[in-house]
């Protein structure tokens, strides 16, 4: 059976194919409410629907935004999407998302795929940003096609721009509130250390206690080289208990990581926070699930997906006005973290 046409909506309803044409397609065309109203009523009935795809073609605009991100799994970047699609479908814009994974290999496929679809934008998540990924979301911005980028700011030939949050000093401000909490004997627990953001808040909590009369060495921070962020939080709690140095908190590089290290405590039989207190990152779903729920450093993701969006927005209404915003971190207090 095959889909209904302009025409067939125009016999159907009674009107000219060309004032079915400016209702259907959102022209301002002066049409009257009723005649308005009977051509959507007819358009409904017969299960029409408009080619978006011709009508790019044909007006040489797109309502399609691209949004790029390595993993739906985790709760970060889910933020982002959800915090994008907000802004994005009260403008009228539409979302594709796109995983890249650990398919680097599939670098050229990707931004090849991107410039065949006549998309109006791109938003992609840092870590998704290879050399090839950069050079070729550079291209397309000099050929008219913005690029926001999220999460932090990447090392590429020409600066891009996006909407960026300061990891190393959420770090940081993980470290001095175990510190301000009366916490001497600190572990650091992380997933291997091969992406930026792992790094700089890593770098950050060790920042934390320089000049403090802490032991906290190196020898304190903890990496599984597990991909499954639960199962590396109980690898990682086998790896400290091990160590038998009587930490009293755990401090990780994120809420998904922290959920594996609660479990973990949990088969052992140690309790949070009386026992040991955790620390979480990111400020996900699964920390106000957690129980008990998780204090965690935030990482506004939703807000980091609107904040992006917009600045897409703007970019398509005034070209080269894009600029970089920088968020800061902030503590959320619940239930895992002990004054000692």
């Amino acid at each position: 059976m095959r889909n209904p046409t302009l025409k067939d909506v125009a016999q159907f309803s009674g009107f000219s194919l060309t004032t079915v044409s400016r209702v259907l397609s959102g022209s301002d065309y002066p049409v009257s409410k009723k005649t308005r109203i009977s051509i959507n009523n007819a358009a409904r009935e017969l299960g029409y629907f408009p080619n978006l795809l011709a009508r790019s073609l044909k007006t040489h605009e797109s309502r399609e935004i691209a949004i790029v991100v390595p993993s739906i799994t985790n709760p970060f970047y889910t933020g982002i999407i959800m915090g994008a699609e907000e802004i994005l479908s009260a403008h009228q814009f539409h979302m594709l998302v796109y995983l890249t994974g650990n398919r680097r290999e599939q670098d050229s496929q990707l931004v090849e795929g991107l410039r065949s679809k006549m998309i109006a934008g791109v938003i992609i998540a840092a870590d998704s940003i290879t050399d090839g990924v950069a050079t070729g979301f550079l291209t397309l911005r000099e050929n008219g096609i913005p690029c926001i980028v999220t999460d932090y700011s990447p090392k590429t030939q020409k600066p891009m721009q996006g909407v960026f949050f300061d990891h190393r000093s959420g770090g940081r401000m993980a470290g001095y509130y175990l510190l301000d909490n009366g916490h001497t004997k600190i572990a650091y627990g992380t997933q291997a250390l091969d992406r930026p953001p792992r790094c700089m808040r890593k770098d950050g909590f060790w920042e934390a206690f320089t000049g403090t009369l802490t032991d906290f060495s190196q020898q304190d921070i903890y990496i599984s080289n597990q991909q499954d962020e639960f199962a590396a939080g109980i690898e990682l709690v086998k790896k400290m208990i091990n160590a038998n140095k009587g930490y009293t908190a755990i401090a990780v590089n994120n809420d998904a990581v922290a959920m594996g290290v609660l479990a973990g405590l949990a088969m052992r039989g140690i309790t949070v926070p009386n026992q040991i207190s955790v620390l979480g990152f990111d400020d996900s779903t699964f920390s106000r699930m957690a129980t008990p729920p998780l204090t965690t450093i935030q990482v506004p993701s939703e807000q980091v997906g609107r904040l992006a969006a917009e600045a897409m927005l703007k970019e398509l209404e005034t070209p080269s006005t894009a600029y970089s915003i920088y968020l800061e971190p902030k503590i959320m207090e619940r239930k895992t973290v002990a004054k000692r």
